[in-house]
């Protein structure tokens, strides 16, 4: 078996998820970082390939987990070529990762496009690697659609969000919801059950509904809880009203 390529990068600025540190070292062996710290205190295995980055700002890979397309092309289309030109793209920015993002379209559509992404996710890119599925409505406000068709956003149907966790292969990593509608709390509690993270978004619930005991407020704290898009587009006559946000402290997105 041959020996793991180890890499050392001298950085004028690393940042890691807790600290940021000034004249640094990282210590990369095969694909996994083995040692990061201050330069002094980090020493280079013999072999190592040395990397100059002291004029650099170097950071973890970022991790997308809304993009619905870049480039000129469309996630939905849900081909290879179209999840490849976006890794590419991606990865000259520092994104490593990223979730494939869905928008709100007729049911037989979304249905496919959902399948096709899902069957992708075992396959190898050029650059940032998908790492699941964001769905991104239908089950949205309206009021908040924002870019989504009004014909294209419907109500919670759990049948229908069991029916898309199936056709992806059980790759939805991520849902997008207003968790105000009727309905809400049988998706919040599937997605809980299936490992997908909640989103609160392209919502009209406001931040005193939240906090009063509305059905939903107990499923959203049960679940994983971030925030995608809240107040989308608010009406002039809301700009005072404070809008929903996460009541989970450190809820962060899929990934993170």
């Amino acid at each position: 078996m041959s020996k793991a390529k180890i890499v050392a990068i001298e950085a004028g600025t690393l940042f890691t998820p807790t600290k940021k540190l000034a004249s640094a070292r990282l210590i990369i062996e095969g694909n996994s970082i083995a040692e990061v710290g201050e330069a002094e205190s980090v020493r280079i295995p013999a072999g190592a390939e040395k990397v100059e980055a002291s004029q650099f700002v170097v950071v973890p890979g970022f991790i997308d987990s809304h993009i619905h397309g870049c480039g000129g092309v469309d996630v939905m289309d849900g081909t290879y070529e179209s999840l490849n030109a976006v890794s590419h793209i991606i990865a000259r920015h520092g994104t490593t990762a990223f979730l494939p993002t869905t928008v709100s379209s007729p049911t037989e559509l979304l249905t496919t496009a959902i399948e096709k992404l899902g069957n992708l996710m075992t396959k190898t890119f050029d650059g940032a690697r998908p790492i699941g599925i964001h769905l991104e409505g239908p089950f949205i406000n309206a009021a908040r659609r924002g870019t989504h068709k009004a014909a294209n956003v419907i109500a919670p149907d759990a049948e229908l969000f069991g029916k898309w966790i199936r056709a992806s292969g059980h790759s939805l990593r991520l849902v997008t919801i207003a968790p105000e509608l009727e309905g809400t709390e049988r998706i919040i509690g599937m997605a809980r059950n299936s490992g997908i993270t909640v989103a609160m978004g392209h919502s009209n619930a406001t931040l005193f509904a939240s906090r009063s005991g509305h059905r939903w407020r107990s499923a959203l704290r049960r679940s994983g809880v971030c925030g995608d898009h809240r107040g989308r587009r608010s009406c002039r006559s809301r700009r005072r009203t404070p809008l929903c946000t996460s009541e989970r402290k450190g809820a962060r997105p899929p990934g993170h």
